[in-house]
């Protein structure tokens, strides 16, 4: 007996993807998710481009157990969508299994957790084996309806159902009373990196050629295994003629017309116009913490606003447990570029208000570096003077030439004791 919706029904939402043909083989991480069937819910939480659904496509043609697949969209807010496309799922993997719970589903005002979970609850226990559920692109999903229904049908799902949801954010669901109680595993963008030898191989796949042992390193330290970084660099070195050593691999960045294209759409179109302000005014940062962020944006809320981001998975790493963050160099490579591109953006005053923030707070190395960004030679020599002897006094020779070469050499020369000092770390 065929199921019948209340609205155009899409079947191709509840097939597994089709994945290309040659994907790297992750078999650490699909051992991982064979271990799915010990918890009631897997959580895959990366940003966007760490490979979550290739990876469930992969392991979900492969697994030993039944799948029922399910991809969302901002359509399915609309809890009869949502879960008309759930029973459907479930239906494809036992028929008839949606027979009693569907036409609840269509009556007027539903409520989920009122009647409609406990009636799903049932059917899904009739399922003689154990099967898994996945939830593709979750972070879709923004209905306070769906997150409490989703939560009380885990909280009570029979021993037979396994729930995977991937998605870019944190989902508002008791994840930690979850975890306490051993009924929630994580795989988190740290877990989803490429490693080395995945580096490698992805890339010997895409563009057929051999790198260098050094390039593999560096390219993965410089995508920091983000696998859309990986793939774009592998088709930008693919798509550049000559040989391997002239199309600088090691020198991929986030400014590549592939990766813009990429974070552009994928994600920061994606932010509401506020959060786009604050990265954008942000990423001529290093690290990251609320007070310094707040002298860079004007808000007082900056705190707030880092710990949603990280939240929210968009790129950003924390560095502690004291607030400090830092962007994904690819990123932050960016963010920069849109702002350099971004005509209303005062880059000087940025630097400067980064300059006063960290004299304030004691850190005369990074006020050198934004004061000389701001382009305040006069400032800068004031500062470089200051700390000058300290360098010399540590052997940090490189950063105190590094700050001479950008300083005007008549202005270096009004300063007798630098110039010393510019001396002594040039004989080292």
């Amino acid at each position: 007996m065929s199921l019948s919706f209340p609205f155009p029904h899409v079947n191709t939402k509840l097939h597994v993807p089709t994945i290309r043909p040659g994907l790297v083989a992750r078999p650490r991480l699909s051992r991982q998710l064979d271990r799915c069937v010990q918890h009631k819910l897997l959580l895959i939480s990366a940003p966007a481009g760490f490979g979550k659904t290739t990876l469930l496509s992969q392991w979900s043609q492969q697994s030993a157990r039944p799948v029922a697949w399910v991809s969302l969209d901002a359509t399915d807010n609309d809890p009869m969508h949502f879960w008309s496309y759930v029973v459907a799922a479930l239906d494809k993997l036992e028929a008839g299994v949606g027979e009693n719970v569907l036409p609840l589903i269509h009556t007027p005002h539903p409520e989920p957790v009122g009647y409609l979970i406990p009636a799903l609850i049932n059917s899904v226990a009739t399922i003689p084996d154990h099967f898994v559920l996945v939830l593709d692109d979750y972070y879709c999903i923004e209905s306070d309806a769906i997150h409490e229904a989703l939560a009380y049908l885990l909280d009570y799902a029979p021993p037979n159902m396994h729930v995977i949801l991937a998605t870019r954010t944190e989902p508002p669901l008791p994840l930690a009373q979850w975890r306490a109680r051993g009924q929630l595993l994580e795989l988190r963008a740290a877990d989803l990196r490429f490693s080395v030898e995945e580096t490698e191989r992805l890339f010997d796949q895409v563009t057929g050629l051999s790198l260098t042992a050094k390039d593999v390193v560096a390219l993965q330290e410089r995508t920091e295994g983000w696998v859309a970084g990986l793939q774009l660099a592998a088709l930008a070195t693919r798509e550049r003629p000559g040989p391997l050593e002239m199309m600088s691999v090691r020198d991929f960045r986030g400014d590549h017309q592939y990766v813009t294209d990429y974070l552009a759409s994928e994600v920061l179109q994606q932010q509401p116009d506020p959060v786009r302000a604050f990265l954008l005014q942000t990423a001529i940062l290093d690290t990251l913490n609320g007070s310094l962020c707040d002298a860079l944006t004007g808000q007082a809320d900056s705190r707030i606003t880092l710990e949603g981001l990280h939240q929210q998975n968009l790129f950003i790493t924390a560095l502690n447990r004291k607030g400090q963050y830092r962007y994904h160099p690819l990123f932050a490579d960016f963010l920069r570029g849109q702002l350099h591109r971004d005509p209303s953006a005062d880059l000087p005053a940025l630097h400067l208000r980064a300059a006063d923030w960290y004299e304030r707070h004691g850190d005369l190395d990074q006020a050198v570096d934004h004061t000389l960004a701001a382009g305040r030679t006069a400032e800068a020599i004031e500062l470089v003077d200051r700390t000058a002897r300290q360098h010399v006094m540590r052997g940090e020779f490189a950063t105190l030439l590094r700050w001479m070469e950008a300083l005007p050499k008549d202005l270096v020369r009004t300063r007798p004791r630098l110039c010393v000092y510019q001396a002594l770390a040039m004989r080292r």
